[in-house]
């Protein structure tokens, strides 16, 4: 017996063995031999001994040390730590508590101070890149300025294709009249010889300048659209005679709007032409 209690003495720190515990004796062969009590038997695991583990009993939670004698007896002493597992569960669900505040309180900092940041900063580079002088960050203001600049840049080089269009456009006014008016001198002297295709390539030079020009002015806007009362059947088959008739085969009911008959018609235009480049059919 004194070999037996040689660990739980050194386990106490000393004291004298007691029942205040609860304790099992095993003999070698694992049978039970003493406990302070029967209903509490803790299991003997095939296992390097000493060895601990946490039982429950009750509401109690016990941490029990396993150890072998020099004569082949088991020791198995338990330490109530019941008050320890409670502190260590209340500490874990505090932890917890303190994570999940801290993740509101970042949460509710950022809606409140950065997020309100950034809307003054966006509406701050808004302004500015429409050439308001406004307070912005130093820390932004060296981009502020590039994209300034970069939009200035920007409109000046469109302002120059635009006029430069516009030039152009104006520019083929006069060959175009001279051309149609040779032409005609043409006509008159050999009525053998058809025109037609010169008069349509003519045309079509003539309204694609005139499409240019519109545009131009409107995105200068000096372009108002002209809004009246239209047949989209007629200038649909205004827009048919400059395509080959042999392809075109036209169904199509009066439609009466309000729109720009020029602008109607450069969009009929525009359609024409991609279904006969694209289309995939002989007729369209």
């Amino acid at each position: 017996m004194k070999d037996v209690l040689e660990p739980e003495k050194l386990y106490t720190e000393g004291e004298e063995f007691g029942r205040s515990e609860p304790y099992v004796l095993r003999n070698p062969q694992g049978l039970v031999v003493d406990a302070s009590n029967l209903e509490f038997i803790p299991p003997l695991k095939n296992r390097e001994m000493p060895y601990t583990e946490n039982l429950s009993f009750g509401e109690k939670t016990y941490r029990f040390i396993t150890t072998k004698s020099s004569r082949g007896f088991y020791l198995q002493y338990g330490i109530d730590i019941s008050q320890a597992m409670e502190f260590f569960g209340l500490l874990k669900t505090a932890l917890l508590s303190g994570w999940l505040f801290f993740l509101l309180l970042l949460v509710f900092f950022y809606w409140l101070f950065v997020k309100r940041s950034l809307v003054e900063l966006e509406g701050a580079v808004r302004e500015s890149l429409e050439g308001r002088e406004v307070k912005v960050y130093r820390e932004i203001e060296p981009l502020v300025k590039s994209l300034r600049e970069r939009l200035r840049e920007i409109k000046e080089q469109s302002h120059h294709y635009r006029d430069l269009l516009m030039a152009l456009s104006h520019s083929l006014k006069t060959p175009l009249g001279r051309l149609y008016l040779r032409l005609e001198l043409l006509q008159r002297r050999h009525r053998e010889v058809d025109f037609s295709d010169i008069r349509k390539e003519l045309q079509r030079i003539e309204k694609s300048s005139k499409a240019f020009l519109r545009l131009s002015k409107l995105e200068a806007q000096l372009y108002s659209p002209s809004f009246e009362q239209c047949n989209l059947r007629e200038l649909l088959q205004k827009v048919l005679l400059l395509y080959p008739q042999e392809r075109i085969r036209m169904d199509m009911q009066e439609v009466i709007l309000q729109c720009d008959p020029e602008l109607a018609m450069e969009v009929f235009d525009v359609l024409v032409d991609n279904a006969i480049r694209h289309g995939e059919g002989r007729f369209l």
